[in-house]
């Protein structure tokens, strides 16, 4: 069902046969739709295809790999579909940590680590202990409903030693998913350059059909109620003294990319749309929601 666009270029300027000609070696595997010097190459079934582009007598050639996409299917076991494509990215149908009747808005989530905690209101909410501790005490098992707050020797980090790599230990261009990102299997935390091509275009603050407040984000495609959409709500956040706070108000939603003593992320508010690029202390809980390696 995923789709990529194909672009033929046909010259010279002058040229008398300027007519593409689209076509797929396996159907069975991915389609192609003509429409002139671009196609639609859709994904049909697991594969490769070689797809073609013919103008009189000259052929030029692509071959397309067409791979299982996993559903994302979150913590508590349950499957929430292939999730949402929007331009070159595929887009989680439901916040991190989400759960239908005990994390409505899903878990908020010190940044690098692997659990996340609840919300004044959730089924539960954390206990809170003084930071700083060691990565592997963040995130034993024992401290995963631990929110780490800020003391006299720490503002911005819930870590002894700050780890830059925890969500990420690639790069912005090419990210590899770590131990610790908290998205489920076949699905990581976005790079801020990925946040932020989710944000070009978007609707007005609204409220969704379960009662949240945020907007629709159609991405690079322009905003409309039939273009494929995902929707952001403002699930507030918890401050480094453990406070929860703006639920349905505010709603900051982290990247994978830190550096230093802050991290990159997209803050939405009833005013407007913001790249909070290095604007929030990693140390605060914020939403997560993941796209599909």
């Amino acid at each position: 069902g995923d789709y990529s666009i194909l672009v033929a270029t046909v010259g010279p300027e002058d040229a008398t046969d300027k007519n593409v000609f689209w076509s797929s070696s396996d159907p069975s595997v991915a389609t192609v739709v003509q429409t002139g010097f671009t196609t639609a190459v859709t994904a049909v079934s697991s594969g490769s295809v070689v797809i073609s582009a013919t103008v009189g007598g000259m052929m030029a050639t692509c071959v397309v790999s067409v791979q299982t996409s996993p559903d994302y299917i979150d913590e508590y076991g349950i499957n929430h579909g292939k999730g949402i494509r929007i331009g070159q990215l595929v887009w989680a149908p439901v916040n991190c940590g989400y759960h239908e009747s005990d994390y409505k808005y899903g878990k908020l989530y010190q940044w690098g680590r692997k659990d996340g905690q609840g919300y004044e209101g959730d089924a539960d909410v954390p206990e809170l202990h003084d930071g700083r501790v060691s990565v592997e005490e963040g995130q034993d098992e024992l401290n995963a409903n631990v929110f780490f707050m800020s003391s006299s020797t720490n503002y911005f980090t819930w870590m002894l030693s700050f780890d830059e790599t925890l969500w990420n230990s690639g790069t912005e261009e090419s990210p590899i998913k770590t131990e610790y990102d908290p998205c489920p299997k076949g699905w990581r935390v976005p790079t801020n350059r990925e946040l932020k091509t989710n944000y070009t275009n978007k609707s007005t603050w609204t409220t969704n059909e379960d009662g949240q407040n945020g907007y629709w984000f159609s991405g690079p495609n322009t905003y409309g109620e039939k273009v494929s959409r995902v929707f952001l709500s403002a699930a507030g956040y918890r401050n480094e003294k453990g406070q929860s706070l703006a639920r349905g108000r505010e709603g900051h939603y982290m990247s994978s990319y830190v550096s230093g003593s802050r991290h990159d992320l997209l803050n939405l508010s009833t005013s407007n749309v913001i790249s909070g690029n290095g604007s929030t202390l990693p140390i605060y809980g914020l939403s997560v929601r993941c796209i599909r390696e």
